[in-house]
């Protein structure tokens, strides 16, 4: 993932997270800004030796902030990253399933031309070949093995004078895509996953800021009353959490394949 994201543009954060960044952002600023002074006016009302752990305690929910608040904006890289890298593999499955159906015509007009159209059943080619890449592969076997099967001097004449068959190589012809059609799937099944462990990876990271988030901002306006200033506490978005659901909205992967267990 790494050496992907070295090639990318730096991802757009979804904006739910963008929103959320900048609560903490803000909220983090204001703690560190207004520690002194918070801890100020409470040593004046509480006495001297308060002063001291209210500052620390105000910084110390600066840190906590921005830590959980990096920890879900790097998340939400990660996850768009991820998103971007599962293009090259579904290329790639595309590819190759059109090499497998290519290979299959190929096939089916040598066999045709050779020995007519009722031969194609004894070669397991008679029916279309299946829309679905994963069904595409057990059909492209399976006639590939059953075309090697045949003995050639089992056939008849060749309507094509001199022409001779060549069961091997047409099995070949079929195979190589289809395995390579077969090796593309497993890619994309496997970053399908990886994206589906980064999206649970997100949301847990965005959970935890969007809990914790709020929590901060009523213990920091209420010091900052406290305190007296009520003008920087009204500065003071009242941020909303949300827990996360079923992963709706455009942040989310898209155009996942029917196989794939992405959400859509």
């Amino acid at each position: 993932m790494n050496d992907v994201a070295e090639k990318l543009p730096t991802p757009d954060l979804s904006k739910r997270v963008l929103d959320d960044q900048k609560d903490g952002d803000r909220l983090a600023a204001m703690a560190r800004q207004h520690a002194p002074g918070i801890a100020t006016a409470v040593a004046a009302a509480l006495g001297a030796s308060h002063g001291p752990a209210v500052e620390a305690l105000v910084r110390g929910l600066a840190a906590r902030v921005t830590s959980l608040n990096e920890a879900m904006v790097s998340s939400d890289v990660a996850l768009s990253v991820e998103l971007a890298d599962d293009a090259a593999p579904r290329a790639a499955r595309d590819r190759h399933d059109k090499a497998v159906r290519e290979a299959i015509v190929d096939v089916r007009e040598r066999v045709v031309g050779m020995y007519g159209q009722g031969t194609l059943s004894t070669y397991l080619l008679a029916s279309a070949a299946p829309r679905d890449a994963r069904q595409l592969v057990t059909y492209a076997e399976r006639a590939a093995a059953a075309i090697e099967a045949v003995k050639p001097d089992a056939l008849p004449e060749s309507r094509i004078e001199g022409a001779k068959p060549s069961p091997k190589k047409w099995a070949a012809l079929i195979r190589k895509p289809a395995g390579q059609l077969k090796d593309a799937l497993g890619d994309v099944d496997r970053e399908a996953a990886e994206a589906v462990t980064a999206l649970t990876e997100r949301n847990t990271r965005r959970d935890a800021f969007e809990a914790f988030n709020p929590r901060a901002h009523d213990l920091l306006e209420g010091l900052l009353r406290f305190g007296g200033m009520n003008a920087e506490a009204d500065r003071l978005a009242r941020p909303v959490a949300t827990a996360s659901n079923d992963n709706r909205g455009a942040e989310e992967p898209a155009d996942p394949p029917a196989d794939d267990p992405t959400p859509a």
